[in-house]
């Protein structure tokens, strides 16, 4: 794969970082569009420049994450730009601070159960949002498929 597809790739998936640094090497001079992920290596990058182009966003990269919001076995999962932005959400919607707040944007392609729509990923639940900070859902420790439907059968049917 070519540096301008990895770059994409980045875009899609929300890896800011790499893809301004791609995006400055290109930009650069360094490397070009067709490089591979090998040349973009041998590169000496400057941070602080790849940060400052980050900072401005021209490449529109989406900065919402996923966090993980815990309160005894329960997991609120909610799209944020930040863990304070997740953790306030949180607050504003059951007026207390969760025990803990972890970014789990790592997991953004997890499939979920939805009863509405059956099988999606976060992510998918993510772009179909238009207000941020948001609820994608609630996950309970420890319990398994089989658990869930017999748990939750007539949410599902």
């Amino acid at each position: 794969m070519n540096l301008y597809d990895e770059m994409n790739d980045a875009i899609k998936y929300s890896e800011p970082f790499l893809a301004y640094t791609i995006f400055w090497a290109i930009q650069k001079g360094h490397v070009t569009r067709d490089s591979n992920f090998d040349d973009l290596k041998k590169v000496e990058l400057n941070l602080a420049e790849i940060r400052e182009l980050q900072s401005m966003n021209l490449l529109g990269v989406d900065n919402i994450k996923l966090y993980a919001a815990k309160h005894g076995e329960v997991f609120s999962f909610i799209f944020a730009e930040s863990e304070t932005a997740a953790r306030a959400f949180y607050y504003s919607e059951y007026g207390k601070f969760p025990e803990g707040v972890t970014d789990a944007s790592k997991r953004m392609d997890v499939s979920m159960l939805s009863k509405d729509e059956g099988h999606m990923t976060f992510r998918q639940m993510r772009d179909r949002e238009i207000n941020f900070p948001s609820l994608a859902c609630h996950y309970k420790k420890g319990i398994m498929k089989e658990e869930v439907r017999e748990e939750y059968q007539d949410a599902f049917s």
